[in-house]
């Protein structure tokens, strides 16, 4: 959460990439790094081991939006920083 700048208790959006399935929660923060961990309902949604991607958004107006670049951060099998960014290149999953 602190590579991503995500919040404690922030709405985020989470899509499985072995199952295709996507679903809301939010996040709670703990003293482990580079543990992902789904609660309650959320957690029949995936399975250890899964690759999933977290997206949180935010809302802008015009001026905004216009020069907004997303922080986009790679990690390896242990969940570990490895690639930090600014941009997402189309179709390319790490």
């Amino acid at each position: 959460m602190q590579a991503s700048g995500i919040l404690e208790y922030e709405k985020v959006q989470v899509v499985n990439v072995n199952n295709g399935a996507r679903f809301e929660t939010y996040t709670i923060a703990t003293q482990e790094e580079g543990v992902v961990c789904l609660n309650g309902a959320a957690a029949r949604l995936a399975e250890v081991g899964d690759k999933v991607i977290i997206m949180s958004y935010a809302d802008f107006n015009e001026e905004e939006a216009k020069t907004f670049k997303p922080k986009v951060v790679f990690v390896d099998e242990n969940n570990t920083a490895t690639k930090i960014t600014n941009y997402e290149k189309h179709g390319a999953i790490f």
